[in-house]
């Protein structure tokens, strides 16, 4: 399990950081569903928001690295459905395709502040 663990960060005697980069911690766990996920896409993005502002690097690291096993799990998660077929499952597809949209703009930020910052 991938946690949000922000070793080095300069903002690390700053409670609202520590609070906001536990919301980091239910995306960055392995098995979690779409839904799961995209109930806490906001968080994500705001612990996001507040490590760049603290000038940590090493939780959106994590956070990419998340991403990638996410992706994984959104995959398989979409095995066998048949969104054409059944109402259930199209709703199920619909939420996996939005998660993946949400973390694909995330990684592209995140990859954007860590360019940014080298």
């Amino acid at each position: 399990m991938i946690t949000t663990d922000h070793v080095g960060c300069r903002a690390d005697n700053d409670r609202s950081y520590s609070d906001v980069v536990r919301g980091l911690r239910i995306l960055c766990q392995q098995d979690v569903t779409a839904s799961q996920m995209k109930d806490h896409m906001p968080q994500a993005r705001q612990a996001f928001q507040v490590c760049r502002a603290a000038g940590d690097r090493l939780s959106p690291v994590r956070l990419l690295k998340a991403n990638i096993a996410h992706t994984a799990q959104l995959n398989k998660e979409s095995e066998g459905l048949e969104p054409e077929k059944n109402e259930e499952d199209r709703t199920k597809f619909q939420t996996i395709a939005d998660v993946a949209d949400e973390l694909k703009k995330l990684t592209e930020e995140v990859n954007t502040f860590l360019n940014e910052s080298k």
